[in-house]
């Protein structure tokens, strides 16, 4: 289950840090901060819930 949560966080957090450092954002600047957590979120949820659900779906698994 931890491997889980695990990736459902980093895969969305590479993802998100991939757009920043390929449009040259700057990370530091409060707005980009607040824009980030909320990228970070969104694809947290959408990995955890919808990706799974689709896995499940697709391959029948029942993770």
């Amino acid at each position: 289950m931890k491997s889980r949560i695990l990736e459902s966080i980093l895969v969305p957090f590479t993802c998100v840090l991939y757009l920043f450092l390929k449009h040259d954002l700057d990370f530091f600047a409060p707005v980009n901060i607040v824009f980030f957590i909320l990228l970070l979120g969104a694809g947290t949820a959408f990995h955890y819930f919808v990706w799974r659900a689709l896995e499940s779906h697709v391959f029948g698994t029942n993770s």
